[in-house]
């Protein structure tokens, strides 16, 4: 038996980013790979795949990044640059989500004609805070109870399914409220009365 093991971000090898990428990405670039292999990969086996979304956040990117704290069963790690947070992981034996400062890479891995093109195609604004929140499945199999294959991974009922568990994921992990400290000692003082009385 043959086989061909494919390692890599399709939405990167197709766009040069990964900011966005449609289910029609997705097949012009298996359509693609598919020829120059000479195989179908939409029948192959995937061994671990990742999903996720990105959002804009009301504040930093920091901010958002601490108030997240735990997600029960999964260990926590951390990513910073100096002392700022740019990234979380929640980790588990088959699932990992992780969120991170997704304008702090595209500020700093991709060139600007890209950052221009991601900017007039799907209006990010350097100026804006966005989050990337994905699901890096790791063993699909234990996850789904099963085998996946590529031609599952882009049916329209495992999308709506992949976004629903990305969400519920999401909604478990367990935050802090947004803390915002008073400038002045006197503001200190009348909260701290408020919460004695």
């Amino acid at each position: 038996m043959n086989q061909v093991k494919i390692k890599g971000s399709l939405p990167y090898w197709i766009n040069g980013h990964n900011f966005y990428s449609s289910c029609h990405d997705w097949d012009e670039g298996l359509d693609y790979l598919s020829g120059c292999l000479g195989t179908n990969v939409y029948s192959g086996l995937v061994e671990c795949f990742e999903y996720g979304t990105i959002q804009e956040v009301p504040f930093s990117e920091e901010q958002f990044l601490r108030n997240h704290i735990k997600l029960l069963g999964y260990q926590c790690r951390e990513y910073k640059q100096g002392n700022i947070i740019t990234g979380k992981e929640f980790i588990s034996p088959a699932l990992k989500v992780k969120i991170y400062d997704v304008s702090r890479n595209i500020k700093n891995k991709l060139d600007k004609a890209i950052q221009e093109e991601i900017s007039r195609l799907y209006g990010w604004d350097r100026a804006k805070y966005y989050i990337k929140i994905e699901s890096h499945c790791k063993k699909p199999e234990a996850y789904f109870k099963g085998n996946v294959y590529v031609n599952e991974l882009l049916s329209s009922s495992f999308q709506v399914q992949l976004q629903n568990d990305l969400i519920s994921t999401y909604k478990h992990i367990m935050k802090t409220g947004k803390l915002v400290l008073p400038d002045r000692k006197a503001d200190l003082m009348q909260g701290l009365y408020q919460c004695l009385s």
